[in-house]
This record gives C-alpha cells, structure tokens and sequence, in this order.
C-alpha cells in the first residue's frame, strides 16, 4: 500500500507450488505487479512476493522455481525500469538450497536481474553470508536473518539509493511491550531517488489502463547514445494509432507496433526538434488503446496519425528538452504510450 499513484496492476499466480510441508497450493501464491508514480514523470516497478514454504527437496524445487519466474517476469516487463521487490520468499542465504535469491543478485549473477540485497550491504559489506543467525520475533538485532527480503536496482530514468537498513521489531508489538503483532519481523528500507541522472526523462503514460501488449522501453538503448536527436518521425494509423517510431541523427531507429494502416512521415532539419505529442484513447473490444498521435516541432510543424477522439492528452518536453524515443506497451496497435526526453 502506498500513497502514491500507479498503473499496471497485476496479480500473477506461480506455475509451481508444494504442498509435501506446507500446503502451499491450498491457496493461490504468486506475486502482485504495479508500475508506481513517484513523481510526475518519475516511475518505479514493485513487485510484492509469496514464495513456496518448506525444507524438502519438493519444496526447494518449487521456490526456486517461483524465484526464476519473478526474475524471467522482471527481464520482460521491467526492462530499463527500476525496481523493488518485497515479500516473503521463505528464503534465507543460510541454507544450501535456497540458491535462486543469490541469482537475483547483480554480484552473483551478471546477466540476471542485477539486484541488490540492503539487508547484505549494511550488515555484512555486501558479502552475502553463509551462517548469519536466524531471527526471532522481536528480532535481537539487524544482523540475523528471516525469510522475508528485499531487494531493488536502478534504471535507466532512475537512480534508486538505499539509504538504511532495520528491523523496527519492537514498534510491532502489543501494548504490553512483549506480545507481538505478527510472526514475521518488519523490514524498514530508507530510499532516495534521482531522476534525470543519464540526462534522459519521460512523460506521463497515456493509452491502455487495461495492462495489453507487450512492454517495450527505447531508454536503455539511448543511455549509449551522445546526444541523441530525432532526424525522421514515422507514425502508422488508420482507424487508431497502429506504430510509432522515429529514426535519430545518428542512424538509430525505435518503432513500436504493427505494420497496419497508413504510413507518414516528417523529416525534421537540423535546428528542429521535436517537442511535444498529442495523444488520444478509446476503446476498442472493451479495452483502451491509443487511437491517434499528433507530434509537433519546435519549428511548429506537425504530423499525425489516426482518429483524434475525445480524450486526448498532450505531453510536452520540457524547456530545452526534445521527444527521443517511447515506452509502453504495444501489439499490433500502440496500447500504451510515454515519451523520453533527452536534452537539445
């Protein structure tokens, strides 16, 4: 729970479960997706996790399944995002079998999630231990470890810093000072964030609230890219907006959708940018899509695709900034869309 606003809220149940200790698959476990607002423009994935329960061989195999999952799920729909991930895995570095949290760990394994562990970093200078103590409820101190973690990384539009590190135990307890609230100690992680720090941004969403199509994120790309600029802008429509794309100076292209409807084009000189794009949404089959995109330049020049209906938004760079590239998500239509901005 959180006051802050978000979209793309998901529940999404393991493929594996056990139930030889624990009876795991008496109920539906899994774990809940939301893409949360920190700020305007300013976007963060959290992930609130269950993991299979137990100490047998069955069950180690299912958590580590359920762990792979949660990885494979953030490689495809967190992407260039920054991210938190929280819960309860029944895990502990402790024990041998329960390998998969040291997998989504960047020191432990490159090519994966590329996590980190603040409970590792303060209590033990980032070197995961082997025999840490296990915790009571209230816990005795920060250094002994329970089954409930958290993990984060950053993202190409934003920094992530993780400032403390504690187990508040004592603040849950009844009002005697001795009965306790819960069988699990709390977690209470410090965070900082820094927008802007790769000298990319982006917009608001706007398109589907309805979670369709596949996430596509063009930031991670243009991180690479000294002073990227849009040189074409590329729009396929018809009855609603079937592709985006736009092809920078230096020859990169990012286009996202299908290849239906009709095709324009606006190429832009070199002291033009572009800066600003209308978007509007309908639905279609009772789901909400983006039906029409109007891109203006700082020259004043534009080009649009689509029907323009209703309900429209219009994104706008700030002051010294232009459109680059987009995020969202897309199929054979653009289901949802964000601009990035990169200064001129």
């Amino acid at each position: 729970m959180a006051n802050y606003p978000w979209i793309d809220f998901r529940r999404i149940k393991w493929k594996h479960c056990s139930d030889i200790t624990a009876a795991d698959c008496l109920t539906p476990k899994g774990f809940s997706f939301m893409r949360m607002e920190l700020a305007d423009g300013v976007y963060a994935d959290f992930y609130n996790v269950h993991s299979d329960a137990g100490q047998t061989a069955i069950d180690f195999w299912a958590r580590q399944s359920n762990i792979n999952q949660l990885a494979e799920y953030i490689g495809t729909w967190s992407t260039g995002n920054a991210v938190l991930v929280f819960g309860d895995v029944n895990s502990r570095y402790s024990r041998e079998g329960d390998t998969a949290i040291r997998d989504l760990l960047s020191g432990q394994n490159p090519s994966g999630t590329s996590m980190r562990d603040p409970w590792v970093d303060f209590e033990y200078g980032g070197v995961i231990p082997s025999d840490a103590p296990s915790c009571g409820v209230p816990a005795e101190n920060d250094a002994c470890e329970i089954v409930d973690k958290m993990f984060y990384r950053s993202g190409s539009l934003l920094t992530l810093s993780a400032e403390s590190f504690t187990y508040p135990s004592r603040q849950f307890l009844q009002d005697d000072g001795v009965s306790i609230l819960s069988d699990h100690n709390p977690i209470l992680v410090n965070f900082t964030w820094t927008a802007g720090s790769n000298n990319l941004r982006q917009s608001a969403f706007f398109g589907s609230i309805d979670g369709d199509g596949n996430w596509f994120n063009d930031a991670p790309a243009l991180t690479s890219i000294s002073k990227p600029k849009a040189s074409v802008l590329t729009f396929r429509g018809g009855s609603r907006l079937d592709s985006v794309g736009v092809t920078l100076t230096n020859g990169a292209s990012f286009v996202h959708g299908g290849d239906g409807g009709n095709e324009v084009s606006l190429s832009l000189t070199t002291s033009e940018y572009w800066v600003s794009a209308q978007l509007c949404r309908g639905q279609k089959n009772d789901k909400t899509r983006n039906f029409y995109i109007r891109a203006t330049t700082s020259a004043g020049r534009t080009l649009e695709a689509g029907v323009a209906t209703s309900d429209c938004k219009t994104l706008t760079a700030p002051a010294g900034w232009q459109i680059v590239g987009f995020l969202g998500q897309s199929g054979d239509e653009v289901d949802q869309l964000a601009f990035i901005y990169a200064p001129q």
